[in-house]
C-alpha cells in the first residue's frame, strides 16, 4: 500500500493473523458434505464473473456437466423472511443511517449476519443438488477481507479483537477446500470499473470521506486485495491475473478454472 494519510492500514498483525488462521485450512476443513465446491474471489472488477460466466458456456457447449453457479448478489440468494433484517444490518446501510463510526461498533454482529446469508445459500444448493459440483462467483472470503479493511479504519479501542471475532463470525463459511485468486491491481479494477461503484464499493471511514468515489473505492481495494492475497497465499488458492489481457480474450483462465474445478473435493 502507499505511504499516503488517506490510505486504509493493513498492519503487519493482521495479516499473521489471518495466515494463522487460514494456514491448512484447505487440507482439512470440509465447508460442507457433496460434491466439488471451488470459490473465485477477488476484488470488485478482477472478472471474476466474466471468468464464470466463460466457464459454465463452455462446459455447456461441450455438453460436459457444468456446476452450480452461487452468486450472493441475485436477489433471490435472500430469503423473503430475513430481507428486512438483513437489509437492515448490513454496513452499507448503518453506515448511512448513523455514521461510519457507529456501524463499525457493530462490525462482528453484521458479520455473523452476512456470515448466516452464506451459509443458508450454500445449504439451500446442497439440498437441491447434494452431489453435483458447485462454483461460486465470490465468497465469504471477500467480504470478510473488507470487513477487516473496515475494522482498521473504524478507530475502535479494541481492534486485535474486533477483528479476530470477524473472522470467528465467517468460520462456518469460508473453509472452503478450493479456491481460485482473481488477482489484478487495484488499478486496473478501478479502470473496469468505468465509474460505476455500489455503495458497498465505496465505504469509507470519515478520513476517506472528502475522496471522490473512485479514490474510495482504490482505497478499500488495496485494503482488501492485501488481505486477500495473504488468505489465498495461506490456503493454497490457484491464482489467475487477468490485468494483461482481456478477460474474455484469454483461453489459459478457462484451463485454470476446469482444472481447479476437477481437483477440489469436498
Amino acid at each position: 500500500m502507499p505511504n499516503s494519510p488517506d490510505a486504509i492500514p493493513v498492519p503487519p498483525w493482521l495479516c499473521d493473523l489471518v495466515r494463522r488462521r487460514f494456514r491448512g485450512v484447505a487440507a482439512g476443513h470440509r465447508l460442507s458434505a457433496g460434491g466439488p465446491f471451488l470459490v473465485v474471489e477477488g476484488i470488485d472488477g478482477a472478472g471474476k464473473t466474466t471468468l464464470v460466466d466463460n466457464l459454465l458456456a463452455k462446459q455447456s457447449s461441450v455438453d460436459e456437466p457444468t456446476p452450480i453457479l452461487i452468486r450472493l448478489g441475485q436477489r433471490e440468494a435472500i430469503p423473503e423472511a430475513i430481507r428486512p433484517v438483513y437489509q437492515a444490518h448490513i454496513l452499507t446501510v448503518v453506515a448511512a443511517a448513523k455514521g461510519f463510526p457507529e456501524a463499525c461498533a457493530h462490525l462482528q454482529r453484521i458479520a455473523e449476519v452476512d456470515a448466516l446469508l452464506y451459509k443458508f445459500r450454500l445449504d439451500a444448493a446442497r439440498s437441491q443438488s447434494p452431489d453435483m459440483p458447485m462454483i461460486s462467483d465470490s465468497w465469504a472470503h471477500k467480504r470478510l477481507c473488507k470487513f477487516l479493511a473496515l475494522a482498521m479504519a473504524s478507530g475502535q479501542a479494541d481492534v486485535p479483537g474486533l477483528a479476530s471475532g470477524i473472522i470467528d463470525a465467517y468460520a462456518p463459511v469460508t473453509g472452503t477446500p478450493s479456491g481460485v485468486l482473481v488477482d489484478v491491481p487495484p488499478e486496473t479494477a478501478l479502470e473496469r470499473k468505468g465509474g460505476r461503484f455500489s455503495p458497498w464499493e465505496t465505504v469509507a471511514p470519515p478520513g476517506l470521506a472528502h475522496l471522490a468515489p473512485a479514490d474510495r473505492f482504490l482505497q478499500l481495494a488495496r485494503a482488501t486485495a492485501t488481505l486477500l492475497s495473504v488468505m489465498a497465499e495461506s490456503m493454497g488458492w490457484a491464482r489467475i491475473n487477468t490485468a494483461p489481457n482481456r478477460v474474455a480474450d484469454d483461453t489459459g483462465h478457462l484451463t485454470t478454472l476446469q482444472r481447479e474445478m476437477s481437483a477440489c473435493h469436498c
